[in-house]
């Protein structure tokens, strides 16, 4: 599926004139780090769709295109953890992270994590 993109970030990584890294607001930044470091977040969340992604693998079912979908769960369970941890009362998901900011955080997430696994990162002991 293509999309339109209008913004210059995403059309200079899609160009492969920056990469990912550089391509990531602050607000996507923060969100990941914070996925990372919560332990409650990085062990029920995260660990979890690590080993998901391990057993697809291994079973030959994985759809790289659909990983983003399941990481998403993730994403927004962190963005409203987040917010309820540093935000005000008022603030709202959707105005502190957007969609887009939240759809960025999962693909990233995604390939980290498949390309982790692809290189024997989290192969038990």
């Amino acid at each position: 599926m293509i999309k339109k993109t209008t913004n210059l970030t995403e059309l200079k990584r899609l160009a492969g004139l920056i990469t990912e890294d550089e391509a990531m607001n602050d607000e996507a930044r923060e969100l990941e780090i914070f996925i990372m470091n919560d332990e409650d977040m990085y062990r029920r969340h995260f660990m979890q769709i690590v080993n998901n992604f391990k057993r697809k693998i291994k079973r030959g079912v994985y759809d790289h295109d659909k990983a983003p979908k399941l990481v998403m769960y993730m994403v927004d369970e962190a963005a409203r953890r987040y917010i309820k941890m540093h935000g005000s009362p008022t603030d709202r998901v959707q105005d502190v992270f957007p969609k887009e900011t939240r759809l960025m955080v999962a693909n990233k997430l995604a390939d980290t994590i498949y390309s982790d696994i692809k290189a024997g990162e989290y192969n038990e002991v």
